[in-house]
């Protein structure tokens, strides 16, 4: 629809409402004069009175008819005009919220390929591997080697719903009284500790009970008892050159 056209005819039909609105009123004082005369008016003249009486009326009624209507249809193009307006408005906001989608978008893309970037460079970047690897070392000369990508290892006995990282099970613990949660190695700050979790049976450190839940340094080549079971704490050469990579 053209709103150019419909806010003419919007002006147009309340310039009829006033001029109507005007005309109405003139009518009424008319015919309100005239019945007054009317009562008061000689027999003469009492027959043209009448007759201008009833022509007043019958204008009056075509012109409050005629203001009705034009009412409604002022009514119907106020309306319409409201609607444009309001789609107007939300076009305007569609086109404000799909530039700054745009904005936002062409950030995120941004910020996805500078991410990818930073990984691509982070995990590219190589870190030289501790030169010796901690381990323990059984009497027989068997050797179970400390992870070097975890700063805690469980020790223990494997068991329904325990999962030590360490299990020495296969090396009599269970009968040699290790416990399924027996002790905790932690590496922090490029040292070791050992702390037993309250066990039965103890850990020893160079024949000196541990406290529980406390602690204990270990220095390369500390002697360990674990329950029954002797273990020496110490270092192995990993091969020359070898690095690991961050991921």
């Amino acid at each position: 629809m053209d709103r150019t056209a419909l806010e003419q005819e919007r002006d147009e039909y309340l310039r009829t409402i006033t001029s109507l609105e005007t005309q109405i009123r003139g009518l009424r004082d008319y015919i309100t004069t005239q019945e007054r005369n009317l009562r008061n008016a000689a027999e003469s003249v009492r027959h043209l009175t009448e007759r201008g009486l009833a022509e007043a009326r019958s204008d009056l009624s075509l012109k409050e008819m005629r203001l009705q209507q034009v009412r409604q249809d002022l009514l119907a193009t106020q309306t319409v005009l409201g609607k444009l307006n309001e789609i107007a408005r939300k076009q305007q906001d569609i086109q404000t919220l799909e530039r700054e989608r745009d904005r936002i978008n062409a950030l995120l893309d941004r910020a996805h390929a500078d991410l990818q970037q930073l990984n691509q460079h982070f995990g590219g970047m190589p870190r030289s591997a501790p030169a010796t690897q901690f381990s323990l070392a059984f009497a027989d000369g068997q050797r179970i080697p400390l992870p070097t990508d975890s700063r805690e290892v469980l020790v223990g006995c494997a068991d329904v719903g325990v999962f030590p990282d360490i299990d020495l099970t296969p090396f009599g613990g269970t009968a040699s009284g290790v416990s399924r949660r027996h002790a905790l190695l932690r590496f922090t700050n490029g040292a070791w500790t050992i702390t037993d979790l309250n066990t039965t049976n103890g850990t020893f450190v160079n024949g000196i009970k541990a406290a529980p839940n406390v602690p204990t340094p270990l220095q390369d080549g500390a002697k360990l008892r674990l329950g029954g079971i002797d273990v020496s704490f110490g270092t192995q050469p990993l091969p020359v050159g070898k690095t690991t990579r961050l991921t």
